[in-house]
């Protein structure tokens, strides 16, 4: 009896997802994918709009295959489709179809094991040549791509290959980014701030070089702050802090406090300034809570830097902080009194302890007890 295709293998190889009740679908043949249409049928249906990514890899590289994709030729066509729905995806959404890409290729090459290749491949399509299972058939497409302004695409492919397991194709692909990064736009830049802080900081294998090269970049430090000013969600707080680690920021965080949309960079800037110490995360690490029983959990470890801060720009964001209409923002206004003693900003006390927040309300009581003592008053 013929078995079915397991759904998650399903998923990983074709990129779709899969429904688990199938009753209504019918038999299911032995090998999922577009395998089993004509090659009249795949053509037709990559002129729709409802062709997967997976699909169009497909039939992409079965045109290299059968060495129909001459430079120029009529089956150019199909590989031209495939790079256009790369041009409007996400840089997130790139580094998944990177992956579906190289299933599409592998798959294809399984199918025709007799067949190679052919020499000028990595030229015609080097996006998809890149992600090939052969070291020297991807550090052939990278020395092949050409990324400008415009093509985030090819910029986003050739840092992928800045992380690649084999050291050739790593050096010929950072060669490649420092010589295309004085071309790029600070549109371009935007566009890669949250990939480049949240993703390529973390890579092992090229210690961050292609973040370290960005952010040679002379228009990369106002890049982060007019996405940090302009956007209002996403993980925001994360690519403020990734980038809290070189002193990029340090002149703009009065403007991040006080021009941001998102409660989250407000916060990160105000603390910041008030605590005169950026920190941000470096990974993590067990702690145990019984070992007997193997009991642990993982914390989050942090590095911390400090920064220069005058009195005058503290108690201006402290006076804004404790004005704000967000409670979290008034929280770390009533944090730094504490610390600071009541004498700081002496107008913002008394409405503090008078703020509709409990919690804020608390805290300017134990301010009010600690700094009782005459030993301990102090103007700041």
């Amino acid at each position: 009896m013929r078995q079915k295709p397991h759904r998650k293998s399903e998923e990983r190889r074709t990129g779709k997802s899969v429904s688990v009740n199938r009753r209504e679908q019918g038999p299911i043949p032995c090998a999922p994918g577009p395998f089993f249409l004509t090659c009249q049928a795949r053509k037709a249906q990559a002129m729709t709009d409802d062709v997967t990514l997976y699909e169009l890899a497909v039939i992409a590289a079965e045109a290299l295959y059968n060495g129909r994709c001459g430079i120029g030729g009529v089956h150019h066509i199909e590989i031209a489709r495939l790079e256009r729905r790369l041009s409007r995806l996400t840089p997130e959404a790139l580094m998944i179809a990177e992956r579906t890409m190289g299933n599409a290729l592998r798959d294809v090459a399984w199918r025709e094991p007799a067949r190679k290749l052919p020499q000028p491949a990595a030229q015609i399509a080097p996006l998809l040549v890149s992600t090939a299972s052969d070291g020297h058939l991807r550090e052939q497409a990278v020395r092949c791509m050409t990324p400008q302004s415009g093509d985030l695409a090819m910029v986003m492919f050739v840092m992928m290959r800045t992380n690649d397991w084999v050291p050739q194709v790593r050096a010929t692909a950072q060669r490649k980014l420092d010589a295309a990064l004085p071309g790029l736009s600070v549109e371009d830049l935007r566009q890669l701030v949250p990939f480049v802080l949240l993703r390529s900081g973390q890579w092992g294998r090229s210690s961050g070089a292609a973040l370290i090269a960005m952010r040679q970049h002379p228009d990369w430090a106002e890049a982060v702050v007019s996405v940090l000013i302009e956007a209002d969600r996403g993980p925001l707080a994360r690519i403020m802090r990734a980038e809290l680690c070189s002193d990029a920021l340090d002149p703009l965080l009065f403007r991040l406090a006080t021009q941001a949309r998102s409660l989250q960079v407000r916060a990160v800037a105000t603390e910041v300034l008030l605590s005169a110490e950026a920190r941000w995360q470096i990974g993590r690490r067990r702690e145990w809570i019984c070992k007997p029983q193997g009991l642990s959990r993982c914390v989050p470890v942090f590095e911390t830097r400090r920064l220069m801060v005058a009195s005058e720009q503290r108690d201006a964001i402290l006076l804004v902080a404790g004005q704000s209409r967000w409670a979290l923002l008034r929280r770390l206004a009533a944090d730094a009194l504490i610390r600071l003693g009541p004498n700081v900003v002496p107008e913002l006390v008394e409405a503090l302890k008078a703020d509709r927040t409990p919690s804020v309300r608390r805290r300017m009581e134990f301010m009010a007890r600690k700094w009782a003592d005459p030993k301990t008053l102090r103007t700041g």
